[in-house]
Parts: C-alpha cells; structure tokens; sequence
C-alpha cells in the first residue's frame, strides 16, 4: 500500500556527502508531509486518497479545482475535524479522492 501526503511551502535542498552525494530536501515543510502520508489512509490505483494540509488544499483550488473534477473524477475535501497531527499539533486538513466511497473515500 502506498501513503501519500502533500504540503506547500518553503524548503531547503541541496547535494549532502561528498564520496557519494545525494540530493536531499530538508524543512518544515518536509516534515509536515511526512506527517501527512503517516496519517494517510491508504492509496490504491482505482481509489487514491492523497492527505493534505490545508496550505496545498488552497492552492489546488486556487489553480486545479474545476480540471481535477472534470478530466480526472477527484475531488478536495476536508477530512473530518481537526485533527492532531504528531509534532504539528491540531490541524485541519483535506484529502484528494476519487469520492467513489469505499474505505479510502474522506470523512
């Protein structure tokens, strides 16, 4: 199973290493989509849930909200109440789903 979480913002990034480098990404913003896909319901082909603060949600519907519905049948939607997410506290946040119902479909 795959858990999938979203988060806008900064971020640093950079090579880390020098006998084998490797690219890396570091920030809060890294850290609270980690916290997203942690707190994730699973995610499957015919049924993708996708766990999102609220910071992403604005900025999909500010920029893919009608394309999203339209060309590939998800939709944002806030998941449930607030939520406690570890190390971030409470949080509202949304989902990204097919809506088909299911075990994956938002709260």
């Amino acid at each position: 199973c795959i858990k999938v979480g979203l988060n806008s913002g900064p971020l640093t990034a950079g090579l880390i290493g020098s006998g084998s480098p490797r690219y890396s990404i570091f920030g809060d913003t890294v850290n609270t989509a980690s916290r997203m896909a942690s707190s994730s319901l699973p995610c499957t082909f015919m049924d993708p849930f996708i766990h999102m603060t609220e910071a992403t949600q604005s900025r999909l519907e500010e920029a893919f909200q009608e394309d999203l519905h339209a060309t590939m049948g998800l939709r944002v939607a806030r998941r449930g109440g607030e939520m406690e997410i570890k190390g971030k506290g409470v949080m509202q946040t949304f989902c990204l789903s097919s809506g088909r119902g299911g075990e994956n479909a938002a709260d």
